[in-house]
Order: structure tokens, then sequence, then C-alpha cells
């Protein structure tokens, strides 16, 4: 399934964070230009594994950005079958790092 992942904060860094380590996993990247400092949009061929490691990273760029509860908004959006096309809006709640 494709699906696209359109990343919105208000912390430039975030944004440039998750555009960059997008970009390193083979993913189409919109938003590259300095007017798109608080949004990015990322095409996922495939989203399996590659969506919850661009979630898992947007996390940990957002946690390490210091930003607050509301930040950032990630929205997904994927075609179910030929006519319906859903959008889910998702931001990070908790953040638990094991080691």
């Amino acid at each position: 399934m494709n699906a696209i992942l359109t990343v919105l904060s208000d912390q430039a860094t975030v944004v440039h964070h998750v555009r960059d380590f997008a970009k390193g996993l083979g993913c189409a990247v919109d938003g590259g230009s300095a007017s798109s400092d608080t949004e990015t949009r990322i095409e996922i061929a495939d989203t399996g594994d590659m969506l919850v490691e661009l979630l898992d990273y947007v996390a940990l760029a957002a946690t390490q950005a210091g930003v607050g509860p509301n930040e950032p908004l990630c929205r997904l959006m994927f075609r179910r079958g030929a006519s319906a096309q859903v959008t889910l809006g998702l931001r990070l709640v908790e953040l638990t790092v094991d080691r």
C-alpha cells in the first residue's frame, strides 16, 4: 500500500531532521525549500516497517528538540481500494526509550 506522511511542526529543526531521515530511507520527499520549514511531505511506497521507522524518528526528533505535547502533527493519507481515501492525524503522546 502506498501512503503519504505529512509532518507539520512549528520547529523547523524537527521538520528538517525528519526530511533528511526520510531521504536516507529512499523516500520521495517534498518540501525542501526554505518556505517549507514547518511542513514536509513524504511518499512511502511500502507502509510496513518504513512507516514505523518514520514515526519513531518523528518522535525522537521532537523529543530532542524539546517540543510540546501538541507537536508535531503527522497526517497519514492512504487509499483503501479504488474509491476511499483515508487520512489519519497522529500526535506524539508518549515516548519511552529503553536501553
